[in-house]
């Protein structure tokens, strides 16, 4: 008998130490760590962006043809490229960007070209927050596009859209693996064209996508740890 508690003890100890261990572990929360992209010989193991780097940041949207990183825009004599500044890299990671865009896009009417402007989400300074969790992207910016007919003469359409309430994906990579700083989203427009145009469809909905990239224009790599 004396044996037999003595065992049971062991048993319910040895339980309590697997359960503090797992509980520790279920609590140490994942990190997401962005990493220097370009060619590299080991996947996932080039150097972490230090906090405060500058990084492009680049916005894709077929609406318009719209990109920050166009011929269109590169064609503006003031033409600098959308930066962000790292925040809190190796936890969730923070991105602020400098200050609103604006730019013409490559599509065009009558000689006359979309033009596309990234400004301020009201709630806060412009930033995205990617976290460590897995497709939750969080986007403080407007974006306003104006597109040029075919729907009728002079008809300029105006749609605005806040990219707060995007639905996006952010592919986190597995433990062990790298994956691309690149975040791919839907959204649709906000509000009604100031002053109304009858001949303008009154909504849309635009795909997107936003890279995060090092000054060569190579996407950031993404790595998972903890």
């Amino acid at each position: 008998m004396g044996r037999l508690k003595i065992t049971g003890s062991g048993l319910m100890v040895g339980l309590a130490v697997l359960a503090m261990c797992a509980g520790q572990a279920s609590a140490t929360k994942p990190r997401l760590v962005l990493r220097e992209g370009g060619p590299h010989l080991h996947e996932g193991l080039d150097p972490a962006v230090p906090d405060g780097a500058w990084v492009e940041v680049s916005l894709e949207t077929e609406l318009g043809g719209c990109s920050t990183t166009g011929p269109a825009a590169q064609e503006m004599p003031e033409y600098e490229p959308l930066a962000g500044e790292i925040r809190e890299n190796d936890t969730s990671t923070v991105l602020v960007d400098t200050a609103s865009e604006r730019a013409p896009c490559s599509d065009e009417y009558e000689g006359k070209r979309d033009e596309f402007e990234i400004g301020t989400e009201p709630s806060g300074a412009p930033s995205i927050e990617l976290s460590a969790k897995g497709k939750e992207v969080r986007f403080l910016w407007d974006l306003h596009i104006f597109v040029w007919g075919p729907y009728g003469p002079q008809s300029k359409c105006s749609y605005a859209f806040q990219l707060l309430k995007a639905k996006s994906t952010f592919p986190v990579p597995a433990p062990g693996a790298a994956g691309s700083a690149v975040v791919k989203g839907t959204v649709k427009s906000v509000g009604h064209q100031e002053p109304p145009d009858k001949l303008c469809p009154k909504k849309q909905s635009i795909a997107f996508t936003v890279t995060l990239a090092d000054n060569g224009g190579y996407p950031l790599e993404t790595t998972l740890e903890g």
